[in-house]
């Protein structure tokens, strides 16, 4: 889509968090937006509209992101704790493994 991408083009996202994963990519990708004279909307975020120079979306895109990325980073913090506490249970004995000795079908030489 990016590589397509063409001057006046409009990008529309569902939610600014469902673009990128981090708060330097999503800059990343604004950035790319602006070389190609295209813009970004999205369809919850009702206030984000980089179509036009405007401070107030910039502003705001900035806190949002800061915001998004502060939640993720308390989701693998809390993630993490809970697998460490499961693991001292005996609970979580992490990701099951796909192949293993006695795997079915495996043919040990």
């Amino acid at each position: 889509m990016l590589k397509d991408l063409q001057e006046g083009g409009i990008i529309y996202v569902t939610d600014l968090t469902r673009i990128t994963r981090s708060t330097q990519n999503l800059f990343e990708l604004i950035d790319l937006y602006e070389i190609k004279k295209a813009s970004l909307k999205s369809l919850k975020d009702t206030w984000l509209d980089l179509s036009e120079d405007n401070p107030y979306s910039q502003f705001l895109i900035t806190v949002i992101a800061g915001v998004n990325q502060l939640e993720r980073d308390f989701i693998r913090m809390r993630q993490r704790k809970g697998m460490e506490l499961a693991k001292k249970e005996g609970k979580f004995k992490g990701r099951l493994k796909n192949y293993h000795k006695n795997h079915a079908g495996m043919i040990l030489q």
